[in-house]
């Protein structure tokens, strides 16, 4: 499988070589995905992913198997701070004020400002 250039949403997972998605939904949770088309890719992604110590699960969206890591799993890992990061320079490069306003919102609900 190729490696694609990751985009300005993606991170890659550490202790993994992969990479996934930063999704903030209409509650401003934030989600990590990853989509296949097969099957068998979304489980060997799934077992990666939990070999590395993570809590993904799956689903299917159409054609997609979507594999995802919740809000409440990168809050309580590593990956808050990592995820964090990213949702900073969304926030400082946002010129939107209501996409500020989601990004900030969805920062507060990850637990970003707190030194805990």
């Amino acid at each position: 499988m190729e490696m694609k250039k990751l985009g300005l949403s993606s991170i890659v997972i550490p202790r993994t070589n992969v990479s996934m998605s930063i999704h903030i939904d209409s509650h401003c949770r934030v989600e990590l995905r990853a989509k296949r088309k097969s099957e068998d890719e979304a489980l060997n992604l799934v077992e990666k992913l939990r070999r590395a110590g993570y809590k993904p699960s799956m689903y299917v969206d159409g054609e997609d198997h979507v594999v995802l890591i919740t809000h409440s799993n990168i809050r309580d890992s590593p990956l808050k701070l990592i995820v964090c990061k990213k949702l900073s320079k969304w926030l400082e490069g946002e010129k939107n004020e209501r996409r500020r306003e989601r990004i900030a919102k969805t920062m507060q609900n990850l637990k970003c400002f707190n030194n805990t």
